[in-house]
């Protein structure tokens, strides 16, 4: 699992304990243990969680029961608390329908405050997003849909299967939309919606939060919008280190996964994926010149089995862009990517790259704790592609392998499709193996989206 050292810089005064457990693991019986759920609570400050439901709904019950496991406060209760500290709400889907008009105000009340909410249920996704669609579409960053007329407005939608959706928006200074994050989990069991809340609401919740800089008061009105800080993360087999100086932080896409499994149904490997994005603006004849920055996180896990397979471990990895600049718009100009070349094998790998402005740039360093990482790379600049491949050497099973690649693409207003948004094509992909050899890949995640300044539109995606 990814970590992220988080400080926390503030107390609540009062806490309110609302919330529900759940107990939900998408690596099936790895993480259906309090020590695998407890895990996620590591470098994090303990959250209060709010749940609005009701104990006979197997999913409040499932979360109540894996939050009590690992002690994390919560409450259940039939309305959401309004005047409660609650460090995030989550809300059973059958509810919203019921008295629309309250839990739309209240919903929108906790996501102005910086809170986030997660809604959990068999048609999470469609009664967020009929409770609070248009709310989204004005004021989120990042917006999950359809583009349509005019100027690719964007009609939210999300796939049907979703069991838990968690949406975030941060308030910022003298800015007219939040900055906005989401995690979908997708055909998730009632069983395993623990993982979801506590990774997908609380962990990065908190990394969103490091990212902006901003200090965790909860709740308060607003949040002030700092400089960009150095983003640490930790995971049980790599440690990295991000530092971004120069580039404005639009938001993120992910966490997407996929998982594959052995001839005896036991989960063999999965994947997760997330892209965050920024951009820096120079205006110079004969420009305005926009460069976008895309930090692509990929990570890859190999479990052990009760059955005759033995275990899996990770052995390769691969990232690739395209922003079709041969066939979609020529103005959209691929700038520079690391790490570039290739290395069989190394413990440490860093690199710096830099965008056209000067003092535009992002610094990342990865020490491997289990093993060694070997990578190559390709690009074809005219067609506005890259790609990545990672070899693990020497991996171990249940270690969480974390690599961070990145592009930067420019786009040049000389040309046709030189101004905002970005459009391209990101795609993860993973190989697992035991001791027969590697062999054993969860489906690719593919996701395509518009870069915005102020926002991020997920135009499809697929795992």
């Amino acid at each position: 699992m990814r970590r992220v050292i988080y400080a926390l810089v503030s107390v609540v005064v009062v806490i309110v304990a609302i919330s529900l457990m759940q107990f939900h693991v998408s690596h099936g019986p790895v993480m259906n243990n309090s020590n695998a759920v407890s895990a996620l609570l590591n470098g994090v400050p303990r959250p209060t969680v709010c749940i609005v439901g009701s104990l006979s709904n197997p999913y409040v019950a499932s979360i109540a029961k894996g939050l009590g496991m690992v002690n994390v406060p919560f409450t259940v209760e039939s309305w959401l608390p309004g005047n409660a500290s609650c460090s995030m709400v989550v809300i059973e889907d059958d509810l919203l329908s019921l008295n629309s008009s309250y839990y739309r105000r209240e919903v929108i009340n906790y996501l102005g405050r910086g809170i986030p909410v997660e809604v959990v249920g068999s048609n999470a996704g469609n009664a967020l997003l009929n409770l609070i669609g248009n709310f989204i579409s004005e004021r989120a960053t990042v917006v999950i849909g359809e583009p349509g007329p005019p100027n690719k407005t964007v009609i939210p939608e999300l796939p049907s299967g979703i069991t838990a959706v968690m949406v975030t928006m941060i308030p910022s200074k003298n800015a007219s939309r939040f900055v906005t994050g989401w995690d979908i989990f997708e055909g998730l069991p009632s069983n395993n919606l623990t993982y979801a809340v506590l990774r997908g609401g609380w962990r990065d919740y908190d990394s969103m939060l490091t990212d902006m800089n901003n200090k965790l008061y909860a709740p308060v009105p607003t949040l002030t919008l700092g400089g960009v800080p150095r983003i640490k993360f930790q995971s049980s087999a790599t440690s990295t280190t991000v530092f971004i100086q120069g580039f404005t932080y639009v938001g993120y896409v992910g966490w997407y996964s996929s998982s594959t499994y052995d001839w005896y149904g036991e989960l063999a490997g999965e994947q997760w994926a997330m892209v965050k994005f920024y951009y820096a603006y120079q205006q110079s004849p004969p420009g305005p010149y926009w460069w976008f920055l895309n930090l692509i996180q990929h990570e890859v896990e190999g479990f052990s089995t009760s059955d005759p397979s033995l275990g899996f471990i990770p052995c390769y990895a691969g990232e690739g862009v395209n922003a079709y600049s041969n066939t979609y718009p020529p103005g959209q100009v691929f700038w520079s990517a690391a790490p570039t070349g290739s290395s069989s094998s190394q413990q440490t790998i860093s690199y710096t790259l830099s965008a056209g402005p000067s003092g535009v740039y992002v610094q990342v360093s990865e020490t491997v704790t289990q093993g060694t990482i070997g990578w190559g790379y390709s690009g074809n600049p005219s067609l506005g592609q890259d790609k990545w491949t990672w070899n693990f050497n020497n991996p171990e099973i249940g270690y969480t392998y974390v690599v961070i690649p990145s592009d930067i693409f420019m786009l040049d207003p000389s040309k046709p499709g030189g101004y905002p948004p970005l459009y391209e094509t990101i795609n993860f992909t993973s190989t697992f193996g035991n001791f027969l050899g590697c062999f054993n890949s969860p489906s690719p995640i593919t996701v395509t989206v518009d870069v915005f300044t102020n926002q991020v539109t997920v135009v499809s995606s697929s795992t």
